[in-house]
C-alpha cells in the first residue's frame, strides 16, 4: 500500500469513527497558535474553516492522483 493510500484510509477511518474533523483540527491549531483565532472572527458559522479543510483535502487528493 502506498503512503498516499494509507493516509486516505486513515482519514476515512477517522471520519467514520468521529465524523467531521474540522472542529478538532481548529481546536488543536488554536491551542498551539492562539493568535490565529482572531483571524477567523467573521467565520461565525465555521464555513470558512470547513472550506479550508476541504481545500486541503482536495489538494492532497490532486497530488495523490498525479503521483
Amino acid at each position: 500500500m502506498t503512503y498516499a493510500a494509507l493516509v486516505v484510509r486513515t482519514l476515512e477511518a477517522a471520519a467514520d469513527r468521529h465524523g467531521d474533523p474540522t472542529e478538532a483540527i481548529y481546536a488543536e491549531l488554536f491551542a498551539a497558535y492562539p493568535e490565529l483565532e482572531a483571524l477567523f472572527w467573521l467565520d461565525r458559522d465555521n464555513g470558512v474553516r470547513a472550506s479550508m479543510v476541504q481545500q486541503a483535502w482536495d489538494a492532497f487528493s490532486i497530488t495523490r492522483a498525479s503521483g
